[in-house]
């Protein structure tokens, strides 16, 4: 044991901890719970450090202070009261009752124990059985802490398959395009949460998260299935204009295979040959920036656009704003469109909607 000399500096700062301590926790469990962080650190006992209390109450208390003791004394003395009265009444509980009674309290392992320490201490009508009943209480609280483990992580492996039932039953077959359709505050949460619940099911259950990924694979597959006959027509194209027989554009992607650029070799990569997928890089080198780029249609309508020496009037900008809308070609693509336009590209959508236009106002 560390030895400190009566009137030191030392021994006033200890002792108006150990009364500090004591002013301020809100019941003797906790009081006890700081002496012994406090044993730790000096090396002292209990009784030591409590010594040092009293030391401090005879020696350096201020008035204040004193009332402040005096008045904490009284209340302890309360509490110890209903302390000693709260375990009498588990006791009197039926044996078979007592266990789930002190359970229902919410008291954690410490608390029980001070409290059925002191009742033992001031050698009551059950004293006898404290340490039995401590013994036994720990370890019914150690299995039902385990149940209650296992319940709960029974509860998230259930949740995290249920969110993966949830992104294949969606058709989805890459997690991030599942994620993408979320508000961007929520996505860095969502996509820690799926790669939680992912890592969950390959520890539990190995052959489960190879079922997710054959079936996150069909769905690739049924996707690339959905558009194959374009991806071929696109291929072709794409090979035609590798030797300046063909002039395939970005719009022209979007009209026959309407994805978004960086997911076309996720969803083509084991279904193309490798030579398309390398003439796809070349093709869609700097388009992934224009595809993710902000644009606000007020902005188009407000320029100016010229092809040749002639200007796009306010008509033929908002009539190349919609037809981008109604194929789901971001706008960041417009000045493609336009050039497009120019060329004569969009003609047979021209005569779509005048066809459309001539059935409307005859209805009508």
């Amino acid at each position: 044991m560390l030895l400190i000399d009566a009137g030191t500096k030392e021994e006033r700062e200890l002792s108006h901890y150990v009364f500090k301590s004591y002013i301020d926790s809100d019941d003797m469990s906790e009081y006890h719970a700081k002496l012994r962080i406090k044993i730790k650190e000096t090396g002292l006992s209990i009784n030591f450090l409590k010594r040092l209390r009293d030391v401090y109450v005879e020696n350096y208390a201020s008035a204040s202070e004193l009332l402040e003791y005096e008045q904490k004394k009284r209340y302890y003395n309360i509490k110890c009261t209903e302390y000693i009265a709260f375990v009498e009444s588990v006791f009197e509980k039926p044996v078979d009752e007592r266990f789930n009674y002190l359970w229902s309290k919410n008291l954690i392992i410490s608390k029980v124990n001070y409290y059925f320490k002191l009742y033992e201490k001031k050698g009551r009508k059950y004293s006898s059985q404290v340490d039995s009943f401590l013994k036994q209480y720990t370890k019914y609280m150690e299995e039902v802490n385990e149940k209650e483990k296992n319940k709960k992580k029974l509860q998230t492996f259930n949740s995290a398959c249920a969110l993966f039932d949830e992104i294949i039953s969606l058709g989805f077959y890459n997690i991030s395009d599942y994620i993408s359709q979320f508000p961007n505050e929520k996505q860095k949460r969502l996509q820690a949460k799926i790669g939680a619940c992912r890592k969950l099911i390959m520890c539990e259950k190995p052959e489960l998260w190879e079922t997710y990924s054959n079936k996150l694979e069909d769905n690739r597959r049924r996707t690339f299935c959905s558009i194959q006959e374009n991806i071929g027509i696109f291929n072709r194209r794409l090979h035609l204009s590798s030797s300046n027989q063909d002039n395939v554009d970005i719009i022209d992607y979007y009209l026959l295979i309407g994805i978004p650029i960086g997911k076309y070799k996720d969803l083509c990569k084991g279904y193309i040959d490798q030579y398309y997928l390398t003439l796809f890089n070349v093709f869609s080198y700097g388009f992934v920036k224009l595809e993710n780029k902000i644009v606000e249609e007020k902005n188009i309508l407000n320029s100016n656009y010229m092809f040749g020496d002639k200007v796009l009037s306010d008509d033929e900008k908002l009539f190349i704003l919609n037809f981008l809308k109604e194929h789901n070609v971001p706008l960041g693509f417009y000045a493609s469109a336009v050039k497009k336009y120019a060329e004569g590209g969009l003609d047979d959508y021209i005569n779509i909607c005048s066809k459309q236009k001539i059935l409307n106002d005859n209805l009508h």
